[in-house]
């Protein structure tokens, strides 16, 4: 029996439907069939848009650069509108350089009465939606045509540790625009290379810190939070608890685990107003933290009637964050403290 006979009987079609199956699952797990595969969003018949980098991971902490491309496809174009999508609970947006862009600089292109080398960051004016960038270039007639140029380095800040399983920079198809050098200004837009960056862990320093007081406290264990803040959009890098076991004037070791930079350092107790610090890490001596003030009982970085209702809630009673005076017990000495502090914020 050949071959061909063997497929009319039903053994022979279920031995060819996993014959398929293997072979199709064996296909899809070479790596560069894949990539080939999935690394492209639309066509390659027309203009295409691509995010790269020179990297594929980054440490905590650790900044990265991203270049924007324009491959397109031996046609003329004259201005380009591209929205790119990213995470920001894991990179911190810093800055957008065009200075090398192929569609130079001082033309006289304008684009929503802003010049065409204008960069969106996300202000309120442009965008309602974090994590979402434009990109507006431009040049005058014939415009530019390259199978390679790069638009615009974007560079991030990755702010705490992640693998991811699919594309994180992502250019919106159905948004960005690649406009033709054409009397009906046509789209050709035809496909984007999306990239995928994950986050791996920081490196190693540890640095001192030292708590100036906390106002009230004495003699008292206590535990510190600490966060490690990005300097300019205030996200959490990394958070550490301390304990100590007396409140009174510390001085101890952190080890956050973040690259080498610049960082807001934030830290707080239960019941009191948080401090912030902009250092260096790892620093270079001691840092100092300001007075802890009591009375922020509910952490949202004001002292005001919520955090008296608490503490009301607790009068005659025992309550570890609202007992500012360590006596154990919740009456007017505590009352006191908050009352000191009232209208405070965080700083």
């Amino acid at each position: 029996m050949d071959f061909k006979d063997s497929l009319k009987k039903p053994s022979g079609i279920v031995v060819l439907i996993t014959l398929i199956f293997v072979l199709g699952v064996l296909f899809w797990k070479i790596d560069g069939i894949k990539e080939m595969l999935t690394g492209l969003v639309g066509t390659e018949e027309k203009a295409i848009l691509s995010l790269e980098s020179s990297k594929t991971n980054c440490r905590v902490g650790e900044k990265v650069n991203l270049n924007l491309k324009l491959n397109s496809n031996n046609q003329d174009i004259v201005a380009l509108d591209a929205f790119i999508k990213y995470n920001p609970d894991y990179f911190a947006l810093k800055s957008i350089d065009t200075s090398n862009s192929i569609f130079g600089v001082n033309n006289e292109c304008t684009y929503q009465g802003n010049f065409c080398q204008l960069t969106n960051f996300n202000t309120p004016t442009n965008f309602s939606t974090p994590g979402v960038v434009e990109i507006v270039q431009a040049k005058p007639s014939p415009g530019v045509n390259n199978s390679d140029g790069l638009v615009a380095q974007l560079q991030f800040r990755c702010l705490k540790k992640m693998n991811f399983s699919e594309d994180n920079f992502t250019i919106d198809l159905n948004k960005s625009n690649v406009i033709l050098d054409s009397e009906d200004g046509e789209n050709v837009l035809s496909g984007v290379n999306n990239l995928i960056l994950n986050i791996i862990a920081g490196s190693s320093a540890s640095g001192k810190l030292k708590i100036k007081r906390v106002q009230g406290k004495r003699n008292k264990p206590l535990v510190f939070i600490i966060r490690i803040l990005d300097v300019d959009t205030e996200k959490i890098i990394k958070e550490i608890n301390k304990s100590v076991s007396d409140c009174d004037e510390q001085e101890f070791e952190v080890d956050p685990k973040v690259e080498p930079g610049s960082y807001l350092i934030k830290v707080r107790a239960a019941g009191y107003l948080a401090k912030k610090i902009t250092a260096n890490w790892p620093p270079s001596q001691v840092i100092e933290v300001p007075i802890l003030r009591a009375g922020d009982l509910n952490g949202d970085g004001i002292i005001n009637e919520l955090d008296w209702s608490l503490l009301h809630g607790h009068w005659h009673k025992p309550f570890e964050s609202g007992d500012f005076n360590s006596d154990g017990i919740i009456n007017t000495l505590d009352w006191s403290f908050m009352n000191r502090n009232w209208g405070l914020t965080e700083s």
